[in-house]
């Protein structure tokens, strides 16, 4: 399966293909891959596919094994709860950041962007909802006004393609997130700053249920 490409990308594109086989489970979490064989998959050298597993190593999606290739992460529940508990703590900064910021006009684009989850998760369009629903944490964060902050939060977003790998799972776990976030613009909007912190908790609560449920169904969860 030759990728055609120029020498330049070609780590970067087989970092895209290889994030791709485990987002949709063609690399099992917990397995073992040999780098040598994906090269000859794929039609190149070792190298640039050596290169694109290192920066997977990076992102803790793998983990190389000296003299045999890599293996596929998975993750446990504590590992689940400190993600989010961590990432809980870094958005309701970034929400007391940005409130300073947020008037009417604010608050009816993030309406919008509600709007079209909401009109996903109706006509079923997972992969849709969850693509918008970043959408609206990220025009939130950046309202912050916090380059650090932003890109703080954006290392723990990378975990999301563990959570959401089968998306059409995770469709009846979902509600609660959308009437969360309905919440949470008349929050901004009443300027209640003192509900943001108790707000968090509850909804980190509901996203680590979602979580869970979701990787219930996977090999990627272990205890």
């Amino acid at each position: 399966m030759e990728l055609g490409i120029e020498v330049a990308t070609k780590s970067e594109i087989v970092y895209d293909k290889i994030k791709n086989y485990i987002i949709k489970g063609e690399l099992e979490p917990g397995e073992k891959y040999s780098i040598s064989n994906l090269a000859k998959e794929f039609g190149i050298s070792r190298s640039p596919v050596y290169e694109a597993v290192k920066l997977l190593e990076k992102e803790d999606f793998v983990t190389i094994i000296p003299n045999v290739g890599f293996k596929v992460n998975t993750l446990t529940r504590k590992e689940i709860h400190d993600l989010l508990r961590i990432q809980g703590a870094l958005e309701g900064l970034a929400i007391r950041e940005a409130m300073d910021h947020i008037g009417e006009e604010e608050v009816k684009e993030l309406n919008k962007i509600l709007d079209k989850t909401e009109k996903y998760y109706n006509n079923n369009e997972i992969e849709k909802y969850i693509e918008e629903n970043k959408n609206f944490h990220f025009k939130l964060y950046q309202y912050s006004h916090s380059k650090k902050l932003i890109n703080a939060l954006k290392d723990y977003w990378r975990y999301e393609i563990w959570y959401t790998q089968n998306a059409e799972e995770i469709k009846s776990n979902i509600c609660n997130l959308i009437d969360d976030h309905r919440e949470l613009l008349e929050i901004i909007k009443d300027n209640e700053e003192d509900k943001v912190h108790d707000f968090i908790e509850e909804h980190i609560e509901d996203c680590e249920e979602v979580v869970l449920n979701n990787l219930e169904s996977t090999k990627m969860l272990i205890d």
